[in-house]
């Protein structure tokens, strides 16, 4: 009676146990960034093969991690429920296990029963191991299943989004080149308008210093044009007044009649020296 109750108790264990850490194993969702080791600021890498590499590294890492912390866990919660089954099945027929040193929850798995396996109740627990190690490797394997696609659709988007990233740069590359041989040719133009301004600027400057040479020298006959004619002026005057008072002295003789004859009067006329023609101002 006892021996059955204890099966039905084991039944119950391994069934309530192994399915709550299977539906946990399975429903896991994928490892948050701080898991992997992906931080969010590493987007900016995305355009390289070293950043998806490392990513699914990480990523298959931080999977691994979590598999083998839920197993453990999984493997230490039956280890401490077969631990108190046993113990209970020691109070109530301690005549049918054979005595041990060490705990059934500190030794390994594939060996908690030691040889003895004559009992039922050893026998029931042996299999119950063996549906529970099943189990875990069933739920392990569905994980890793899982977690291979998800990690191929990974692969396949950060792929999608490489191709697309160097098709951007290939056209960003395209504009820039555009743009660099339009400069250029601008450049070339203002650097042609600009030598030509320079050289119109020297020949304006040159012209205008000619210019301003020709007039200070043309000045400069002018104010020698007008001393001679001052000159002339003057001399012509003279000339003037000495026919006129000539022409007087003869008409009407000297006015001074006082003097002696032989002191006549004569005053010279003053012809005007003849000019060339190029002398004469414009």
């Amino acid at each position: 009676m006892e021996t059955e109750n204890a099966r039905s108790d084991a039944d119950e264990v391994s069934v309530d146990e192994v399915g709550v850490d299977e539906v946990n194993v399975v429903d896991n969702p994928l490892p948050n960034p701080s898991v992997t080791g992906l931080a969010e600021d590493e987007t900016e890498d995305l355009d390289s093969p070293e950043f998806f590499h490392r990513s699914r590294s990480a990523i298959r890492s931080g999977v691994k991690n979590v598999c083998e912390n839920q197993t453990q866990d999984l493997v230490d919660s039956i280890k401490k429920e077969v631990g108190a089954f046993e113990r209970r099945l020691t109070e109530d027929s301690p005549d049918n296990l054979p005595p041990r040193e060490l705990d059934l929850s500190e030794q390994p798995m594939n060996n908690a029963f030691g040889n003895v396996t004559s009992t039922p109740a050893i026998q029931e627990f042996a299999k119950i191991q063996d549906s529970i190690e099943q189990n875990i490797r069933q739920c392990n394997s569905q994980t890793e299943e899982k977690i291979e696609g998800m990690l191929d659709q990974v692969s396949e988007c950060l792929q999608e989004e490489l191709f697309r990233e160097q098709q951007h740069l290939m056209l960003m590359q395209d504009k820039l080149d555009t743009s660099s041989q339009t400069l250029s040719r601008v450049e070339q133009d203002l650097t042609k308008k600009l030598e030509a301004e320079k050289n119109s600027r020297s020949l304006v400057q040159r012209t205008v210093r000619e210019n301003k040479e020709f007039l200070i020298g043309k000045i400069h006959m002018q104010e020698l044009e007008i001393e001679d004619l001052t000159r002339r002026m003057a001399r012509l005057e003279q000339g003037v007044i000495g026919n006129c008072l000539n022409a007087i002295t003869k008409c009407f003789g000297p006015s001074e009649p006082s003097q002696t004859d032989d002191q006549e009067l004569h005053y010279e006329a003053v012809e005007p020296e003849p000019r060339l023609m190029h002398e004469y101002p414009q």
